[in-house]
């Protein structure tokens, strides 16, 4: 098992004060870090996606690349998810998946 390139897949529902602490929580917890984050926002909440973009650059470590897709109005989870799921690169083995709210 390979897990020097991974990415985390993330689908968030425009809500910055638990996504904060979830991305906390998974960079103190993962190793090691995964080389990408993709994270689809819905517009569940209106006027979010400054708020959004200020957590992830004021917590995602410098050196992992960051994808964000923002859809308002909202197009909900399965959909959600199948877009990240879409984003994965074919020669990666693993993703790791969380939510803004775990």
């Amino acid at each position: 098992m390979n897990l020097t390139r991974y990415t985390v897949i993330l689908p968030s529902a425009s809500r910055p004060h638990l996504l904060a602490p979830s991305l906390r929580s998974m960079f103190a917890m993962l190793c090691p870090t995964p080389s990408r984050l993709l994270i689809h926002d819905d517009a569940a909440f209106p006027d979010q996606q400054n708020a959004i973009r200020r957590v992830i650059e004021a917590i995602v470590p410098g050196h992992v690349d960051v994808i964000v897709q923002f859809d308002d109005p909202p197009i909900f989870h399965g959909p959600a998810l199948h877009w990240l799921l879409q984003q994965l690169r074919a020669d990666e083995e693993y993703c790791f998946y969380t939510q803004d709210d775990w």
